[in-house]
């Protein structure tokens, strides 16, 4: 299974116009390959250089295995949960100083989870556990705008 996104490549700078100052709309993600004992995907975007640990930016899960792409304002059986910011749904990276990266999990689940809409990543994760058949990763990242140091920051 691999995850591409046509607006940056693995380890490339993602557009200022998905970060959280400009934008709602996360990048556009191609699923490609998943396993066929896959039931559903999850996926989970966190800032992997936060201070206080990896931050969540998005989770989403009982994503369609064959859909192809990860839709950015989830339909039928497809569940948003709750990120770090409080928000249900996607908070585009800012990193408020120096460079983080963003990386991307991709995970075929040979299940549906129960999880409801707005649920915590730790509870999405306790359900996953097990059930895990394939995983795919895409990392970006973003520099803060006019910082040219790298220190990390929350963001």
């Amino acid at each position: 299974m691999k995850l591409t996104c046509p607006v940056f490549e693995d380890g490339g700078e993602i557009p200022a116009r998905y970060a959280a100052d400009n934008s709602k709309e996360p990048p556009p993600l191609e699923i490609h390959s998943p396993p066929e004992e896959a039931k559903s995907l999850a996926l989970i975007l966190e800032d992997i250089d936060s201070p206080i640990g990896p931050l969540t930016h998005w989770i989403v899960w009982n994503v369609p295995p064959r859909a192809g792409r990860v839709d950015p304002s989830p339909s039928g059986g497809t569940r948003t949960g709750l990120n770090s910011f409080g928000v249900t749904g996607y908070t585009g990276p800012a990193p408020p100083a120096g460079r983080h990266h963003f990386r991307i999990h991709l995970l075929a689940l040979d299940n549906l989870l129960d999880a409801t809409e707005g649920e915590l990543r730790q509870h999405v994760e306790r359900e996953m556990e097990g059930h895990i058949v394939d995983r795919a990763c895409l990392t970006g990242y973003l520099e803060a705008p006019g910082n040219e140091t790298d220190d990390n920051d929350a963001g």
